[in-house]
């Protein structure tokens, strides 16, 4: 439904995978954003509490250290699936925002996945703080070389043609 492969369910052996890295000679990521993947993020989320599909986004978007946010498109259908399956129940209570609370179900479900989600929170955990510094350090020096006076024109092409050149360098690899 959601993602290339959203109808295989999430396996051991994928959390093998992950954790080992590799695959015959050539690595491999997992993306968060893949529809399995996300949907038992969203579903451990609201496991840790009830939470409104705003609540989810937020939790989702602090355990990526702000480099990832799922889109409200995505996760209100993610929602509708996960309370279609059985895995959580929807409440409106005084008419306010509906709030989701995992069923036992989805308990279960996050139960038998968790080894899979042990490894992408590690895969995740391990990256994160060293690219979030580097990304702060970036911004800070873009910051500081674009408020200058003078010729502002071509510093901000030079900075321009730095920044495609290493994002092609950053997708090479």
């Amino acid at each position: 439904m959601f993602g290339r492969h959203a109808h295989r369910e999430p396996r051991q052996s994928a959390a093998i995978h992950v954790m080992t890295g590799m695959q015959g000679e050539r690595q491999k990521r997992r993306r968060m954003s893949d529809s399995g993947h996300l949907r038992l993020a969203i579903l451990e989320s609201i496991g840790e509490c009830a939470r409104d599909a705003q609540g989810v986004i937020e939790a989702l978007t602090a355990r990526c250290g702000g480099f990832y946010g799922p889109s409200p498109g995505f996760v209100y259908p993610m929602l509708s699936l996960l309370e279609d399956q059985g895995y959580v129940a929807a409440d409106e209570p005084d008419g306010t925002r509906r709030r989701y609370t995992i069923t036992p179900a989805g308990r279960r479900y996050l139960d038998e996945n968790q080894p899979f989600l042990n490894a992408i929170s590690a895969e995740r955990s391990a990256s994160a703080p060293a690219l979030r510094d580097a990304l702060d350090r970036l911004k800070h020096a873009l910051v500081r070389r674009a408020r200058l006076d003078g010729d502002e024109a071509a510093r901000l092409e030079q900075m321009r043609e730095i920044l495609t050149r290493a994002a092609r360098e950053i997708e090479a690899l």
